[in-house]
Formats: C-alpha cells, structure tokens, sequence
C-alpha cells in the first residue's frame, strides 16, 4: 500500500450539496449504506452535533 493512495476496500462517495442541507443529507446516505460507515469533519463542534443529530434520528452512532 502507497501512503495516500485509495484503499480498494473503501467506497467513498462524495455528494455536494447546500450547507443547510448537509445533515439531512447525510441521514440520507446513512439510510441507504450498510455499516461501518466512517464520517469526517473538520471541528469536534462538528462532529459533536452530528453525533447529536444522528441520535436523535435512531441511527446507533458511536
């Protein structure tokens, strides 16, 4: 494996979309993609509002 070359077992997708809209569309995709699933952001505040979010929704999120 080359340092930063893309996994063959990873499936990445990207969706561009409004920030307002971004949660929402995340729930989507959690919706419809089996688990583990790995989501990034770039501040704890962040990452702390969607684990609040995705709680709120049922979804099991560690």
């Amino acid at each position: 494996v080359c340092p930063g070359a893309a996994s063959l077992d990873v499936n990445q997708q990207i969706e561009y979309c409004m920030p307002e809209a971004r949660v929402m569309s995340l729930l989507t995709a959690l919706q419809r993609t089996p688990p583990p699933v790995l989501v990034f952001a770039q501040r704890k505040q962040d990452v702390d509002a969607i684990h609040e979010y995705l709680l709120l929704k049922g979804v099991e999120a560690v």
